[in-house]
């Protein structure tokens, strides 16, 4: 595990909207993420899991040696493997694990019975990268890992449906957008009504 007690973890603080529990803890469970967006340093990188048995037994750590009560998952793409992220969420729900946890998720990955795991384990909050709902500007900056905007707003419903928080993220400014362009991504923000 990191030797956080190496670190004088008093001087470091979560971010503000990231963590609804203090102590809050960041960790990282899976490296590297096979999308080819081209605006991201992790792009096409190998991935590497731990086992759902590790980061549950780091949890743990952190639970009994510094009296974490909440975890920020930093992964790049925390649902990219379904059946992973179920042994993870039946793990710490068989444990009983008391943290409240939140991560980054893949759209084009997520399904209503994932969410539904997620949520019994904890979940309060997902973080999805939308970018941008138009065709054009998804080919110029590669994203793959959506799907339609139907598909998007299905997610972003099911997830708050679940009783999961949605952060979205959008970008205004790619490569031949214009402001007809910009202007659909925001109407696509105000329409999903993300909770940040």
């Amino acid at each position: 595990f990191p030797a956080r007690d190496l670190l004088p973890l008093d001087r470091y603080k979560p971010v503000g909207n990231r963590y609804k529990r203090l102590p809050a803890f960041s960790m990282v469970a899976i490296r590297g993420c096979p999308y080819p967006c081209s605006f991201c340093s992790e792009a096409r990188t190998t991935v590497r899991f731990a086992s759902p048995a590790r980061v549950v037994a780091e949890i743990d750590e952190l639970i009994e040696r510094y009296g974490a009560r909440e975890i920020t998952f930093w992964d790049d793409t925390l649902t990219l493997n379904k059946q992973w992220l179920h042994e993870l969420c039946d793990l710490m729900i068989a444990k009983r694990l008391d943290v409240t946890w939140s991560g980054f998720a893949v759209i084009g990955t997520m399904t209503s019975e994932l969410l539904a795991k997620m949520s019994a384990a904890g979940c309060w909050n997902v973080f999805y990268g939308v970018e941008t709902p138009d065709d054009e500007l998804k080919k110029t900056i590669r994203i793959q890992k959506n799907g339609s905007v139907a598909h998007v707003k299905e997610i972003v419903r099911a997830t708050q449906d679940a009783g999961i928080e949605v952060r979205a993220a959008f970008m205004i400014g790619l490569p031949g957008e214009t402001p007809e362009r910009a202007l659909r991504t925001l109407d696509l923000a105000l329409e999903l009504e993300p909770d940040y």
